[in-house]
């Protein structure tokens, strides 16, 4: 490979990189940048929007609640006790009750207009238009009370005659108007709203109206005394279903109704079509923004009266374009100019990744290509300290790893292979060995056994006809000579049964050990059955048999295979009993139980006490026949060996346990076996 076409695979390699790098890094930073720009700007201008929102939703708040309390104060004023008593009674009554009638009624009125303090005054009208009772309030001074000729005549009055054609407990709201006073307007001018309801007597006839002058400029004082914090500057207005400013934050610009003072000042006269008529004919709150105009509009209908809403008014604020976007402008351009930063040393640092990473690599090539054709000798120059520096120096280590496997692997592969076959063929050849032994020893024992047994068994027959004197009389000599071979033929049936249970369980494999039939059951109902079968040796040898701690309502029970259990009890009793230094002997037998490596155990402990009579020498070879496997001496202990070997076979593959002790000096054996336990039915 020439130096050119390497050069141009490295280029190759840098600009793949850098590709990948600001396909992975630049692209999704530009398109995530942009796609927050654009997301964000709505919700921006939406926020932007929300104080001239909440500014317009307040003071309509404001007025509809203001308008809701006066139309209350106003039927609970026609439904006062005194006033009702008034209308019924008033004609009727002397003139001192008319006074009394009539005074009540003024201090009702009285408390009312002076706890709300924003009325201009209150009257009751009667029905042919003339006020009765009229009390006027002046902020700071006490209710005025009008009397005689000062009251008027509103027959002739618009509100009045609105309100005598409803229903009692409906309410008329009157557009705002400047109040006047027999036909002469108030000054200093004042504005007021006529909110009125009829009256009633008990019979349901109109009995006149009450009426409540409501200053307007209660309703009205948010437009020009609450500011906003966002935009301080912010004009706020109000006009009627026509575009005459109600109320404006621009004082020269308020009262512009051409029936109170022939002003011009209105919506339709200060801005363009485009934006007075969204302002005056869109329902609900609009958001106006037209490119005619500089301004924003936000804007929200009011409808003052309670029983006709073609009458309403257009609560707006307005706010420079420029100024409502200034904080969304801005952010827009911060965070563009953080992302075209952020794209510059993106592609910077891509760039300088892309060079850091080719050298090394390049580097790394050139070694694996040297390797690659079988120089297993050459070793890579590391050239840098970061991951492709490790990987460079672990595939050094890995060359010279290899180079000393490929001169010693083979010869080490054959050699093991042969040592392996080898020890694998003695291990079969052992085992089969082993096999082939047991199955002969067993098969020897088996075929004596058996050669032995058929001329025995006629011995024993023919003792059995001369014990039984078939063939005439005997004398006691011969009787007790007879007894003595029948004894030893039993004992050389035992000794043929243990060695061949003895070579039968050392020829168990491990699988047929697990291979157990493991049950839960009371170990005393196993000694208690063996016993039974054992009951002509106790007579015979004149044992007495001794139980302790056995418990029918405590069983113990274990967990075992429950012949093999019995063949085990079996075995040591048998040991014990049938050995001629047991007779006159006493048999003590106890239920134990005892924890073992954290395994809770059940056990039999059977207690051999000697009498007096018996040698200590006699004692110990006893303990001996028991404890230790396969020994002869001069005593019967033959039997007792081998079933004593028989019983701790089985034990160590039911994996308890038997225990043989003699303390010395004493005439007493004690052999224990245990079990593991097990769980109550």
């Amino acid at each position: 490979m020439n130096d050119d076409s390497k050069k141009r695979r490295s280029f190759s390699i840098q600009r793949k990189l850098l590709v990948y790098l600001l396909i992975i890094s630049l692209i999704p930073l530009l398109v995530m940048g942009l796609f927050s720009i654009y997301m964000s700007s709505k919700p921006l201008q939406q926020v932007a929007m929300t104080p001239l929102k909440n500014h317009v939703l307040s003071i309509s708040s404001h007025i509809r609640q203001e308008l809701y309390n006066v139309r209350e104060d106003a039927l609970y004023a026609s439904r006062l006790p005194d006033l009702s008593r008034f209308v019924e009674y008033y004609d009727e009554s002397s003139q001192s009750e008319q006074i009394r009638l009539l005074q009540d009624v003024v201090n009702d009125f009285q408390e009312l207009i002076t706890k709300r303090k924003k009325y201009h005054y209150i009257s009751y009208i009667n029905s042919h238009g003339h006020e009765v009772v009229r009390l006027n309030y002046s902020s700071g001074d006490p209710a005025n009370v009008v009397l005689g000729e000062q009251l008027q005549n509103k027959s002739d009055k618009v509100f009045f005659k609105k309100t005598e054609e409803l229903d009692f407990g409906e309410v008329y709201v009157s557009t705002v108007t400047l109040n006047e006073e027999n036909g002469i307007l108030d000054t200093p001018y004042t504005r007021v709203l006529y909110i009125a309801t009829p009256v009633e007597n008990i019979m349901r006839d109109k009995k006149g109206i009450i009426v409540i002058a409501l200053r307007a400029e209660v309703l009205f004082k948010p437009v020009r005394e609450w500011k906003m914090q966002e935009y301080p500057n912010a004009v706020s207005f109000i006009t009627n279903q026509v575009g005459f400013y109600l109320a404006h934050s621009d004082s020269t610009k308020e009262w512009g109704t051409r029936q109170d003072l022939e002003m011009e000042w209105s919506l339709i006269n200060d801005y363009p079509t485009e934006v007075s008529n969204p302002l005056l004919h869109d329902s609900e709150m609009t958001i106006i923004d037209v490119p005619q105009t500089d301004e924003i509009f936000v804007k929200i209908m009011s409808y003052p009266e309670f029983m006709n809403n073609k009458s309403f008014w257009v609560i707006v604020s307005s706010v420079p374009r420029s100024v409502v976007y200034a904080r969304v402008n801005r952010f827009k351009q911060v965070l563009l100019g953080i992302l075209l930063i952020t794209a510059l040393c993106t592609f910077c640092f891509a760039m300088m990744l892309s060079r850091q990473f080719t050298r090394p690599i390049k580097n790394l090539r050139n070694g694996a290509s040297i390797i690659s054709n079988g120089d297993l000798s050459h070793r890579i120059e590391v050239v840098s300290n970061d991951e492709i520096g490790d990987l460079t120096r672990d595939f050094n280590s890995m060359t010279a790893q290899l180079e000393e496997l490929y001169q010693n692997l083979e010869q080490k592969v054959k050699e093991r292979t042969e040592r392996l076959q080898k020890a694998l063929e003695d291990l079969r050849t052992k085992d089969k060995l082993l096999d082939e032994s047991d199955r002969l020893k067993l098969d020897f024992l088996t075929n004596l056994s058996s050669e032995l047994r058929t001329p025995l068994t006629s011995v024993t027959n023919y003792i059995a006809l001369l014990s039984s004197e078939v063939y005439g009389n005997l004398a006691d000599k011969q009787k007790d000579a007879l007894k003595k071979a029948q004894r030893n033929l039993y004992h050389t049936f035992k000794w043929l049964d243990g060695i061949i249970r003895i070579s039968s369980l050392s020829a168990l494999k491990p699988d047929q050990i697990g291979a157990l039939n493991c049950d839960t059951f009371n170990l005393v109902d196993i000694i208690i059955s063996v016993l039974k079968t054992l009951q002509y040796a106790l007579d015979e040898q004149r044992i007495s048999v001794t139980f302790a701690n056995f418990s029918e309502t405590h069983p113990y029970l274990i967990v075992a295979d429950k012949e093999k259990v019995d063949e085990i009890m079996a075995s040591i009793l048998n040991a014990i009993i049938h050995h001629n230094l047991c007779k006159n002997s006493s048999l003590t037998l106890t239920c134990k139980e005892r924890i073992e490596n954290k395994i809770q155990q059940y056990g039999l402990d059977a207690v051999v006490e000697f009498p007096d009579s018996v040698e200590d020498m006699d004692v110990d070879d006893f303990y001996r026949a028991l404890k230790e496997p396969f020994i002869h001496s001069h005593s019967y202990f033959n039997i007792t060996n081998l079933s004593t070997n028989v019983a701790r076979g089985l034990v160590t593959l039911l994996g308890g346990e038997v225990i043989i002790k003699r303390i010395s000096g004493s005439h007493t054996v004690t052999v224990t076996v245990y079990f593991k336990k097990g769980e109550r039915a």
